[in-house]
């Protein structure tokens, strides 16, 4: 395509507008008199290759998040995607680059950090050159614990372990629900600890317990699972589970006084004395 300007014979300047990127143009300039033209002056410009626009993220996850963007008016060959992160809690830095197609609009980048900041650099590249770099920052969901079970159950505690989560945890969010009542208990539990303890449960009763993990960045989704306590048995103190010691008592023969303890489901004596047996009586 030729395109042709006349200019006023004292211009010294002009500019041209509404090129296309990344398109090479020759620029010839000459001076015409009324009786011959002067000789042609030429010059070539290349115009840069436009960048990426509008890059979104979308459908953040715990291990990866979707990018997409519309792509620049220039004829690519390629684009290069930059991506680092800081992870607050293991004060680690690193950076990993990637090439995509230059027909590309869309990207899910994976196997990523939970709980991490990214930053994230698009870069067109056509054969004239480089875009400037499209860039955002991202930061993925924190993970839930996982194989979340019940280790231990007597008739008014259960002992729940779990496996903690790949993101920093700064702490975890229990809640407890009464699948009858509905009454809930809720639980906040240190972030070096695996395992709890929950009491004061009714006996024979369903149990809905949820756990969340939190790190500085938020909350994870919850850990599901579901748990019935044991019916109330004469032996029940006497377990070799890792029952809390106020659920176990010793076990007496003969008997003077004691404290009588009473609930809604249960009553037992506290602070028995054994007396010794009376040969004849």
């Amino acid at each position: 395509m030729v395109m042709i300007w006349h200019l006023p014979e004292t211009a010294v300047s002009t500019a041209f507008t509404s090129l296309t990127p990344a398109t090479e143009y020759v620029i010839a300039v000459k001076c015409i008199s009324a009786y011959i033209d002067g000789p042609q002056a030429n010059v070539t410009i290349v115009t840069d290759t436009d960048a990426p626009l509008d890059l979104k993220i979308e459908d953040i996850e715990s291990v990866s998040f979707a990018l997409s963007w519309i792509p620049p008016v220039a004829k690519l060959t390629r684009y290069e995607l930059t991506y680092k992160s800081h992870e607050q809690g293991r004060k680690r830095r690193w950076m990993s680059s990637l090439t995509l197609p230059g027909s590309s609009d869309t990207f899910l980048l994976q196997e990523l950090v939970p709980a991490t900041q990214y930053t994230i650099s698009l870069t067109a590249v056509s054969r004239f050159g480089r875009s400037e770099d499209a860039i955002l920052t991202a930061i993925t969901d924190t993970d839930p614990p996982t194989e979340l079970k019940v280790r231990n159950v007597s008739s008014t505690w259960m002992y729940v372990v779990w496996t903690p989560p790949v993101a920093a945890v700064v702490s975890y969010g229990m809640k407890v629900t009464e699948e009858v009542s509905q009454r809930e208990m809720h639980f906040s539990i240190p972030a070096t600890l695996t395992e709890f303890n929950m009491t004061e449960l009714l006996p024979m009763t369903e149990h809905l317990i949820r756990i969340a993990a939190a790190s500085m960045y938020g909350r994870s989704v919850e850990a599901v699972i579901f748990g019935t306590t044991d019916t109330v048995s004469a032996d029940d103190h006497d377990t070799d589970t890792e029952a809390p010691v106020s659920s176990k008592a010793p076990a007496m023969t003969t008997t003077d006084k004691g404290d009588l303890k009473i609930k809604a489901t249960a009553f037992w004596f506290e602070n028995l004395v054994s007396i010794p047996q009376i040969k004849g009586a």
